[in-house]
């Protein structure tokens, strides 16, 4: 399932006209956020002569339990993105990488109430387009992903009553707000996130595991 963290790329750019329209006096409140801006630039130089990065991130959710009206939600789903950041540009507020990724997922998930079943399956890997952000934080998104085969199955108890599959959009394991990379071009971290899963109109929650590992390459 994508997820990805809300951003707002045009914050600085709106600053100038903000100072313009209320003042001095809101110019002087202001200052130490240009003061943080600048000190931000400074420090993303340090990453200004590296010039590919690699990347793994790792998004894990299993879950297998039973409601108090006896049903129960079934999900087991681990999604592995690799990264190859190759081309480097350099924006206002950020320094930017993009290259491709290549992500190898499992995903499996199912209810079951009074012996039916509903069950989600689908196993693929893909490539795509990605990118590296580092400015106030490290971000890492996927570009358009391809379609792949999901099976939907009904069963009651071992007895399969529908069967069908049709192509739709796979998961990709992606980072926000992470913490940015040490002076050598390091940082790993793992951290454990809400998430949700959609099936057949039921919203099933079970939190995921994001793990990361990302390096500077030569």
């Amino acid at each position: 399932m994508k997820g990805m963290a809300a951003r707002t790329p045009f914050r600085f750019r709106r600053l100038g006209r903000v100072l313009g329209a209320l003042g001095v006096s809101t110019c002087v409140s202001l200052l130490p956020l240009i003061g943080a801006a600048a000190d931000r630039q400074r420090d993303l130089r340090k990453y200004a002569a590296i010039k590919q990065w690699r990347a793994e991130v790792i998004v894990t959710s299993d879950c297998d339990r039973t409601g108090p009206d006896g049903s129960r939600t079934m999900i087991h789903n681990r999604t592995v993105t690799d990264y190859e950041f190759t081309h480097r540009t350099a924006e206002a507020t950020s320094l930017t990488w993009s290259g491709r990724a290549t992500t190898t997922y499992r995903w499996s998930v199912g209810t079951e109430f009074r012996g039916t079943r509903d069950i989600e399956e689908s196993s693929a890997s893909y490539e795509s387009d990605g990118k590296l952000t580092l400015s106030g934080s490290t971000t890492i998104v996927s570009g358009r992903v391809p379609g792949r085969p999901f099976t939907r199955k009904k069963l009651f108890g071992e007895s399969l009553i529908e069967n069908s599959t049709a192509d739709d959009e796979p998961p990709v394991a992606e980072l926000a707000e992470a913490p940015l990379p040490s002076e050598a071009g390091v940082t790993s971290g793992t951290r454990l996130e809400d998430a949700y899963t959609l099936l057949s109109g039921l919203l099933l929650p079970c939190p995921a595991q994001r793990q990361w590992t990302i390096r500077a390459s030569s």
